[in-house]
């Protein structure tokens, strides 16, 4: 978003002080998100949490880029944090379930380390997009490359160990009772 700024106050004649809350929305969006709607990954399965904060991402990047007011971006910038705060903690959560116990801190690490490597690579290659597509380049390429993880993610990612034995539960307790059920 800071990279477009001056790109989008330029182009709607604003302030740069006006996108303030445009500024911070994301990460007050990144914080409902990891807070509110993360934890039902324990209770859903992290995998649909991740998929489908990372389709967040990906389509309120998309409409970013067609915002026509300050407020729009404000809203579409929430949402984006909405899905970040999704998925980072079940992607997480999900990697440290399957890696080896003797691997499994340097690449819950790595996982972590992602994130950052993910916002510089964004940083030094969103310039290029806003010379080539305008500002709008910027959350176009921003937001397919979300809705490409999600897809894979959706194809590959294997489901939470925890989610699937809660699911084995519900299915034996719901058998045992229509079994016990016939009995009567």
């Amino acid at each position: 978003m800071a990279l477009a700024v001056p790109s989008i106050a330029a182009e709607w004649k604003l302030a740069s002080s006006t996108f303030g809350l445009a500024l911070s929305a994301s990460l007050i969006g990144l914080m409902g998100g990891a807070g509110l709607i993360a934890p039902f990954g324990d209770r859903f399965g992290r995998r649909p949490l991740l998929v489908g904060g990372m389709a967040l991402v990906g389509l309120a990047s998309l409409c970013t880029a067609y915002s026509t007011a300050p407020m729009h971006l404000v809203a579409w910038r929430f949402m984006t944090g909405l899905g970040l705060g999704a998925s980072i903690p079940n992607g997480t959560a999900l990697t440290s379930e399957y890696m080896p116990a003797r691997r499994r801190a340097a690449l819950v690490h790595a996982d972590v380390l992602q994130h950052g490597g993910g916002c510089l690579c964004r940083g030094l290659h969103g310039p290029l997009d806003r010379q080539s597509m305008g500002w709008q380049g910027i959350f176009i390429v921003g937001g397919t490359l979300p809705l490409l993880v999600s897809l894979v993610l959706f194809a590959w990612a294997p489901e939470s160990s925890d989610s699937c034995w809660h699911a084995t539960l519900v299915i034996h307790a719901s058998l045992s009772f229509w079994r016990e059920s016939r009995q009567m």
